[in-house]
């Protein structure tokens, strides 16, 4: 039996864009995605929150994408919320859209992987959780009230470190969550790839009585289906539970 430690990829491979302080996305992907798919990254410096640093990281995108081509991906992920948020909707879709061209693989972003996501789920009516500060939580309600939703609430953790995004514990989140729903909304986004809701995930949906999407779970969804995989991946949310297949 071939196995992912014989012959890595076997089942697919895909490659991330992430920002160099992210040590949340390889683990949760390797831990939740099926054997034999591997994850393959390249990193754009950045130490800070605020959007200077992120339009300063994204200058290193080009690099990042050539690199990740000689890896011969399945599919490219760009990782990262923030740089989205920055771009905006049209621009974040064009960036897809020229990695595509330039290197022929299919190449998606965590932005257009949440905002595809919420829309399978029905969900309209946000709350948006984050360990963002002021400035890109407030970038971050009006992309998605251009994308068409309605922001019931956002609440970000003000945090300004990009390393320190990865520290706040699982129950913190849960907390924070927690106490900005509104029975108002049908659904919540927990926004950040170097966040760490997944170990709550589950649990919030059970306390709210509604779906919760993560960037990190959004994003492996959108690379699982990519890849033409539909094995469920359960205890994570009903996105990777149910919506797989579909």
């Amino acid at each position: 039996m071939i196995t992912d430690i014989t012959k890595p990829g076997w089942k697919g491979k895909v490659g991330l864009i992430l920002p160099s302080v992210n040590t949340i996305t390889e683990p949760t992907f390797y831990a939740l995605a099926p054997q034999g798919v591997s994850f393959h990254a390249s990193r754009t410096f950045i130490t800070g929150t605020s959007v200077q640093d992120v339009l300063a990281m994204d200058k290193e995108k080009s690099r990042a994408v050539r690199e990740l081509a000689t890896t011969r991906p399945n599919c490219i992920a760009d990782g990262c919320t923030a740089s989205g948020v920055v771009r905006g909707l049209e621009a974040d879709k064009a960036f897809c859209a020229e990695v595509e061209k330039e290197t022929g693989i299919l190449t998606t972003s965590t932005l257009q992987s949440i905002v595809e996501a919420l829309r399978l789920l029905n969900i309209d009516r946000l709350i948006i959780t984050s360990p963002y500060p002021e400035e890109m939580d407030n970038l971050e309600k009006a992309f998605f009230k251009k994308s068409g939703f309605s922001v019931i609430n956002t609440r970000g953790l003000g945090i300004k470190s990009g390393s320190q995004l990865a520290e706040v514990p699982p129950e913190e989140i849960y907390r924070l969550c927690v106490e900005s729903w509104d029975s108002q909304a049908n659904g919540l986004l927990i926004s950040c790839m170097n966040f760490n809701p997944m170990p709550i995930v589950q649990a919030l949906e059970l306390a709210l009585g509604a779906p919760v999407v993560t960037s990190n779970t959004a994003t492996l969804w959108k690379v699982l289906r990519t890849l033409g995989l539909s094995e469920p991946v359960r205890g994570y949310g009903s996105l990777l539970s149910d919506y797989l297949s579909n």
